[in-house]
């Protein structure tokens, strides 16, 4: 068995502030989580609704380029509608001439 040893006021004193300081150290580094996790969070919203922002740009962007797309289809079509008519317009012209 450990012989109990009597605590002098002094070495109460001691111990509590010592407590006390660590539950002030403590304290500290916890708001200057809290403070540090706020401005992450902060910064990430923003960067969340710069994302958002580009996403709605680039949807955009995409129609555009269906659209863009859609017609140069249609175009390559009528080329090739005239290029299959050509030569007999051609044809038609030299014809007529005649």
């Amino acid at each position: 068995m450990v012989p109990f040893m009597a605590l002098t006021l002094e070495d109460l004193d001691r111990r509590v502030s010592a407590l006390e300081k660590a539950q002030e150290d403590t304290t500290e580094t916890l708001k200057w989580v809290v403070a540090r996790l706020g401005r992450i969070q902060a910064v990430q919203d923003e960067h969340t609704l710069r994302l958002e922002r580009l996403e709605h740009k680039v949807d955009g962007l995409d129609g555009h380029l269906g659209n863009a797309h859609a017609r140069l289809g249609s175009l390559e079509r009528k080329l090739d509608e005239l290029m299959n008519s050509l030569p007999g317009l051609i044809a038609d012209a030299v014809q007529s001439v005649r």
